[in-house]
This record gives C-alpha cells, sequence and structure tokens, in this order.
C-alpha cells in the first residue's frame, strides 16, 4: 500500500525537472528574442520569489550560457537589490561571449555602487582569460524616444502618474507604455507596463484617466526630472525600487542619462508679496473645491476618533460647533495628524504648484503657491488650507461609517 521512497528513480525525475526548466528557460529566451518589451513581466515575476529562487533562477539562467539572455540579465544587475545584482553578474560571466563582456565592461563603467563594480570587473577579466574578445552591440538600435508622456496631478496620497509610451520596433503599429507611480515622499512607488497598445487605445486610457484625475502632456525633460527626484528620494528613504523600473530606466538612459537629484522648482521672483496677502491665503480655503485637490484628506484610524467625537446627532455630519470649539479641534487634529507630515504636505503643494504652473492654470497655481508660502509663515492650525484639509478629512471618516467602514475596526477595507 504505496511506494518506498527509495524505489523512486530520482535521478531520472530529477534529470527530467532539469530538463523542463531548462526548456522553460529556452522558450522565455524566444520569447524576449522576439520582443524585449516581455522583460518587464519577467522582472515582475522574479520580485515575487524569495531570494533562493531568484538566486537559483539566475543561477540557472547562466547555466544555458546563451546570448539572448544578456539584455535580461544585464537589467536585472542594474536592480537595487545587491545579491540579486551580483548573482546576474556572475550569470553573465558564464556566456562566453564578448556581447557578455561588453555587458559587464558597462556595469564595471556605469555604477555607482563599488561592490557591483569589483565583481562586474572579476568577472569580466575571467572571461578574458578565457580568450574571450569584447563585441559592442546593441539591440535597441531602432528605438526611438518617447512618443507620448503624460504626468497627473499629485494625489491625496503624495503620488503622481507618469505615462511614457514608446513604439515598440519590434512590433509593428504598437506601443509599448510605462505607468510609473511617484511618490514625492518615498519616490517610485510602484511600476507596471502595457507592452502591447496601439494609439487609438492609450489615447483612449489617457481620456478614462483624465475623468477623475488631472492630467496635462509633459514634456521628456520635465520627465527625466520627476524620474530622478523619484530616484533620489527612494535613495534617501531607503524605499525599495520595483524591479520593472528598471527596464524602463535602461530604455529612457539609450537616449538620455537621469541625474538622481531633488527637484527644485523655479518660483516667481513676486513670491515675497504672497506673505502679506491675507485675502489670497483666505481663499486657500476653496482649493479642495477644484479636481487637483478632491482627494486630499488623512486617512488614519485616529481620524475616526475625531469623526465621532464632532458626529452631529442628526447623523454622519459634522455638527455645528463655536468658532473657539472649532479653533480647539483645529489645533489638536492638527498637532495630532498634521504637524508630523507638514514637511510631506508642503513638498505635495510644491509639486502641486509646479503642475498647475505647466496646466497653464495660474489663478489656480497662484493660490496653492499662497498655501506652500504660509506653511511656514502660519501656524498650521489658522491655516485655512490646512482647517479645510481637518474638515474634509472628518467629512470623509463621517461619510465611510454611514456606509459601515471604520479603519478603526476594518483597516484592511481601505488597502
Amino acid at each position: 500500500y504505496g511506494v518506498d521512497a527509495a524505489d523512486l528513480p530520482l535521478d531520472m525525475m530529477l534529470k527530467d525537472f532539469g530538463k523542463m526548466a531548462s526548456d522553460s528557460l529556452k522558450e522565455m529566451l524566444d520569447d524576449i528574442e522576439k520582443d524585449p518589451f516581455l522583460i518587464p513581466y519577467i522582472l515582475d515575476d522574479l520580485e515575487e520569489f524569495s531570494l533562493e529562487m531568484k538566486l537559483a533562477y539566475l543561477k540557472d539562467l547562466g547555466d544555458q550560457k546563451d546570448e539572448r539572455a544578456i539584455i535580461l540579465l544585464e537589467i536585472i544587475a542594474n536592480i537595487d537589490d545587491p545579491l540579486v545584482a551580483k548573482e546576474a553578474i556572475k550569470a553573465l560571466g558564464k556566456i562566453k561571449s564578448g556581447k557578455a563582456l561588453y555587458s559587464l565592461y558597462k556595469l564595471g563603467t556605469l555604477t555607482r555602487d563599488s561592490d557591483i563594480k569589483r565583481t562586474a570587473e572579476r568577472e569580466a577579466q575571467r572571461l578574458k582569460f578565457k580568450g574571450t574578445s569584447m563585441e559592442v552591440f546593441d539591440p535597441w538600435t531602432k528605438l526611438k524616444e518617447p512618443v507620448k508622456i503624460y504626468i497627473s496631478s499629485v494625489d491625496g496620497l503624495g503620488s503622481r502618474a507618469l505615462w511614457m509610451a514608446w513604439k515598440n520596433p519590434f512590433k509593428s503599429r504598437k506601443l509599448s507604455f510605462m505607468n510609473l507611480l511617484i511618490s514625492s515622499h518615498v519616490g517610485i512607488k510602484d511600476c507596471w507596463v502595457v507592452s502591447h497598445i496601439n494609439t487609438r487605445e492609450f489615447d483612449s486610457s489617457v481620456k478614462d484617466f483624465s475623468k477623475t484625475t488631472s492630467v496635462v502632456e509633459c514634456t521628456l525633460e520635465h520627465a527625466l526630472e520627476l524620474i530622478g527626484d523619484g530616484l533620489y528620494s527612494s535613495e534617501k528613504m531607503c524605499f525599495p525600487i520595483p524591479y520593472q523600473f528598471f527596464f524602463w530606466k535602461y530604455l529612457i538612459e539609450k537616449h538620455n542619462p537621469i541625474k538622481i537629484q531633488e527637484y527644485k522648482m523655479i518660483l516667481p521672483p513676486d513670491i515675497d508679496k504672497l506673505e502679506s496677502d491675507e485675502e489670497l491665503l483666505r481663499e486657500t480655503f476653496d482649493l479642495f473645491n477644484y479636481k487637483v485637490f478632491s482627494d486630499w484628506f488623512i486617512a488614519l484610524p485616529r481620524v475616526y476618533d475625531f469623526a465621532e467625537a464632532n458626529k452631529s446627532k442628526k447623523g454622519f455630519l459634522l455638527k455645528k460647533m463655536t468658532c473657539q470649539k472649532a479653533e480647539k479641534l483645529f489645533l489638536k487634529f492638527t498637532q495630532e495628524l498634521i504637524e508630523p507630515q507638514a514637511e510631506i504636505i508642503k513638498r505635495m503643494l510644491e509639486f502641486s504648484y509646479d503642475f498647475l504652473v505647466k496646466a497653464e492654470q495660474p489663478e489656480l497655481a497662484q493660490k496653492t503657491l499662497c498655501a506652500w508660502v504660509h506653511m511656514d509663515k502660519t501656524p498650521l492650525h489658522l491655516h485655512p488650507f490646512i482647517q479645510r484639509m481637518v474638515i474634509e478629512s472628518i467629512r470623509v471618516a463621517l461619510n465611510n461609517m454611514k456606509n459601515g467602514f471604520d479603519m478603526r475596526i476594518n483597516p484592511e477595507a481601505f488597502d
């Protein structure tokens, strides 16, 4: 009844498994040879593996000794995951090819990581000892600069979407585009891809997105500045960057280097006048009436305590209160929930002003700049923009409670 494990032909089974794995890798290499824009999907899958599985996968890929793996391995070698990057470099060193040597040369020359540099130089030296001569190659010669770039406004979490679309040189009349989510605080937050889409479908997607979010066309220069700022913030906050992003970074830098530095907005010369413009400051309360700021509210469990304490007896509405009680509410809420992230909100306002200037909305941009200036000049609980943020945060919490959602009880419903 049953089979003794000792009687199983394990050697044969392991050989069959190894052959299946090898065949699977060869099929994958066939696919990316036909269309390298499939690489982001591979990177996305790889990111989900355990570290042990990632290293084993890269070792197996190197053991194929297949030139078609060079592009994929070079991109993985640029990922900000040192153990994974070094394993990819070692895999490149197994491919006795001048093209692999060229990739190792680029990695050793361009990296800012001294450990990665040493690993690339060591693997390159090994290939040279085997008699390998460098062969310059570039499979992306037909790739042009992006044909369409759009940027969204900053949402209430401090994030914005950057869409960049390229003509896919491997698929006739198709675009491949990257959707990058950049946080004002932690940098490159998420990245996903649509590898095959036509122009009409892409334009339709942008139009649909624009129904709920403000979107403007963006220059390549500004896109590079925002990506550079995102990378700067990710490094500063030690925030892990999605693997997929490194494929697009690799493509972008074929034509345009990305400078990893903080983005500085250009301020108008008469900005000092805003410090004394009390009327404009009062008008910042109304910024929440516009789509750009419609979802700027604090979403934390503690907000629901404030909402419950200030709920009207007539229902899930903010109760009426005297000016003195309102100021007390603003003060307590601001001290607890606004002040700890005041610098983040200020940076969000800064990016929003910049966006509105580029969207050619000067009056709204001026109000936003005024709100930004007074983040340092006016006590936050007396700042009209912040007062409205407090009100909107409590209003949203009350509405959620009315519909049976409470972050204190079921936070998973808000993920």
